[in-house]
């Protein structure tokens, strides 16, 4: 700004210097005789105080333009300030409720002591379930005559038996026997050796070892295929039936609870006759129940066991024979 106005002061200077300058000399001698017309006699005063003028007005617009923008420069240029955006906020989900346990209860477990008993204890589908059976008998007394066995097995042999492990049965050796465990099957579950027989007497002791007590178990006889045969069965609760199984259907051809003290957690001797029309059943020797049906004549012998409301039938065998009545 300094430098602008000593350089405005130098121009005003040397302007009327100028102006002196032609004043002095635009005066003419007295005597002297114009030359050059009157239209066109311009004083040289008038000529200088035109150009300087000019030289006037020219350095003021450039003074003025100069210092516009000296000031421009010395003021800070305005910035803009933009407000940030602000991003759309994404709805805030909302976590799904969690459930809260009320109330929180320490669970003691006892592990029960099996003890064989005669005495169901409950369980929550309200049919009795038995615990601890262990077949326990003194060895049979070998049959007299012994041509008329026709065939024994007690099981050491680990054969001529069917040996199968399923999602609702099995059945294979074990124990010193032979055992046959249901779990839900809808029908009987059977294990039969190969020979036939028309008349015969079968027996086994058996024992119910878990389960529920109206699970039942017991003898086959006239095997004819998988959906005909008879079987001649008892139950922890002092159930005794007799049936025919026609075509996969059970038929209940006798049935009766009134021995029920004769089923021992230890085990009992079983014995099936069927002669003839006749089909007899026995527990320890005692006759408890008969039945009449003709319908098959002939077949295999074996054993039986199955569930009826609630599933864990689990049966152990012993000592099986087929003697000729």
């Amino acid at each position: 700004m300094t430098k602008i106005k000593r350089y405005f002061r130098f121009l005003l200077l040397a302007g009327f210097i100028v102006l002196l300058l032609a004043g002095c000399l635009g005066k003419t001698s007295v005597l002297s005789t114009p030359t050059e017309p009157v239209d066109l006699n311009l004083t040289r005063t008038s000529l200088a105080q035109q150009i300087l003028a000019n030289q006037l007005e020219q350095a003021a617009s450039t003074l003025t333009a100069r210092s516009e923008k000296a000031a421009a420069a010395s003021t800070p240029t305005p910035v803009e300030t933009i407000a940030p955006i602000a991003s759309p906020t994404s709805p805030t989900s909302t976590p799904s409720p969690v459930a809260t346990p009320i109330n929180t209860f320490a669970v003691k477990t006892v592990q029960p002591t099996l003890i064989p008993s005669l005495t169901p204890s409950p369980n929550p589908t309200g049919i009795a379930t038995v615990e601890g059976g262990e077949l326990s008998l003194p060895s049979p007394t070998p049959y007299s005559p012994a041509d008329a066995v026709l065939f024994a097995d007690d099981f050491s042999s680990l054969s001529g038996w069917f040996v199968d492990d399923k999602q609702k049965y099995s059945m294979g050796f074990s124990d010193g026997g032979y055992q046959i465990s249901v779990n839900g099957a809808a029908s009987p579950i059977w294990s039969v050796p190969l020979a036939n027989y028309k008349d015969s007497r079968i027996e086994s002791d058996a024992v119910q070892q878990s389960g529920p007590v109206d699970g039942y178990y017991g003898l086959v006889c006239r095997y004819t295929d998988v959906n005909n045969y008879y079987m001649l069965v008892v139950s922890v609760g002092g159930k005794f039936e007799i049936a025919k199984v026609k075509n996969n259907q059970v038929n209940f051809l006798n049935s009766t609870d009134k021995e029920n003290s004769r089923i021992h957690l230890t085990g009992n001797r079983l014995r099936a006759d069927c002669v003839g029309s006749k089909l007899v059943l026995y527990v320890d020797g005692v006759k408890v129940l008969e039945a009449t049906d003709d319908e098959f004549a002939s077949g295999k012998a074996g054993l039986v066991a199955g569930d009826r409301s609630t599933s864990g039938t689990n049966v152990l065998f012993d000592n099986f024979v087929v003697i000729q009545p």
